[in-house]
């Protein structure tokens, strides 16, 4: 997901025992629960699901780095920027553009978005 910035306003709870590390107009970097944390999954772009009209699945790049493999996921839940899906390991490289367009065991050269706008290139 790309990164955003927002304004925000938040009450801290207990500030007494933090109060003389508090400064007016101080910056500080916040960091709240996803609310579909607790059902585990990734979140992905909806764009990255794939469906053969049987069952869902998305597009892995394979350990090798050079081709493609379809996996089967299980749709947990919607969001507003995506699906939580289940059925994926940490570290797994997904695809979320273009899926319509690929094939399994296709060769690719996998472009990883940073999410700050910049592109990497793998090798």
């Amino acid at each position: 997901a790309p990164l955003r910035t927002f304004r925000a306003t938040f009450t801290i709870l207990n500030a007494e025992k933090i109060q003389s590390e508090l400064r007016i107009g101080q910056s500080a970097e916040v960091t709240l629960p996803h609310p579909l944390s607790n059902r585990g999954g990734v979140e992905l772009p909806a764009a990255a699901l794939i469906s053969n009209g049987q069952d869902v699945g998305v597009w892995c790049v394979e350990l090798d780095g050079n081709t493609l493999r379809r996996q089967v996921v299980t749709v947990k839940a919607m969001t507003n920027d995506g699906v939580l899906v289940g059925g994926l390991e940490a570290g797994q490289r997904i695809v979320i553009a273009g899926t319509d367009k690929l094939s399994n065991a296709q060769p690719v050269r996998p472009i990883e978005r940073t999410g700050t706008g910049h592109e990497v290139t793998n090798p």
